[in-house]
């Protein structure tokens, strides 16, 4: 399944299914994230406070790296091996909101607290898909996300273009969704923390070979893609309407669990608003 389509002859990506309410902007909200518009909309009723959110400048840390721009797109270039590394937002106790957009080559790893992503070849030829990293016997073990992501020539670099990627992460469960453009497609997984280390609070890019292009990062303290006040992935909307009332901060995990499901199975079958990103076009 394809999660995010290109127009080839646009810059803008459209990550999601199209909805005409949400149409490109003159000036559109950073990676596209639909709450964090300078003011709202009829579409968009409430949006995140500036002091509620960050986005980063993309400057390159002590492990190298370089800022420049293509195609008009701010971009940070790490090479092979190269690691940039960012603190994320807060105390390191409350649900925090990552996105973030990369251009990858296979073998790359992002690393959100202790969310793991990594970038892998996929069963289909000319294919990446996006892996989550849990526990296993002998270490991290890599589980598939239904993400499958073209590999394309990008200054003849051969980069799998990610769509907005959002993590939540819930440091009280120590659990973390993830979202692709603003459709929710896996919550509550577990943390994975390799044995006998701790996972520090960061944002961490590890590029695979031949490096990675990280064109965005943005961390919230608030759902960034739709009203969500008790932080739990799941739109205020959908919870009113299936439960009568938001689900407390204290709810079992197992009513959230099937309530997210829920929210997700919903994602799937409608069409959800568009994030309307610049994109870098590849070689041809």
């Amino acid at each position: 399944m394809k999660i995010c389509f290109a127009f080839r002859l646009s810059l803008f990506a459209v990550c999601g299914s199209f909805s005409p309410l949400f149409a490109q902007s003159s000036t559109p909200p950073p990676l596209g994230l639909l709450r964090l518009r300078s003011a709202p909309t009829a579409s968009v009723p409430s949006v995140v406070a500036t002091n509620k959110f960050s986005v980063d400048d993309l400057t390159p840390g002590t492990s190298g790296g370089s800022k420049t721009q293509k195609q008009g797109v701010d971009c940070l270039v790490l090479g092979a091996q190269q690691t940039w590394t960012r603190p994320l937002r807060g105390t390191g106790q409350n649900v925090v909101f990552v996105s973030f957009s990369l251009y990858a080559s296979l073998s790359t790893t992002v690393r959100v607290g202790g969310a793991w992503l990594a970038i892998a070849e996929s069963p289909g030829l000319g294919y990446a898909q996006l892996m989550a990293g849990q526990s296993g016997s002998n270490g991290i073990d890599w589980k598939p996300l239904g993400i499958h992501l073209m590999i394309d020539s990008y200054e003849t670099r051969l980069f799998a273009a990610l769509s907005v990627i959002t993590v939540r992460l819930n440091p009280a469960t120590s659990t973390w969704d993830i979202f692709s453009g603003s459709s929710l497609i896996a919550e509550d997984l577990p943390f994975y923390t390799p044995a006998g280390q701790t996972n520090s609070p960061d944002f961490v890019v590890q590029a695979g070979s031949p490096g990675v292009w990280v064109t965005g990062l943005v961390m919230s303290d608030e759902n960034p893609l739709y009203v969500d006040a008790n932080a739990n992935s799941i739109a205020d909307s959908f919870e009113q309407q299936q439960n009568g009332s938001l689900l407390p901060a204290n709810a079992p995990a197992s009513t959230h669990h099937a309530l997210a499901q829920a929210w997700r199975d919903y994602n799937r079958g409608h069409s959800m608003p568009a994030l309307f990103v610049k994109r870098i076009l590849p070689d041809h």
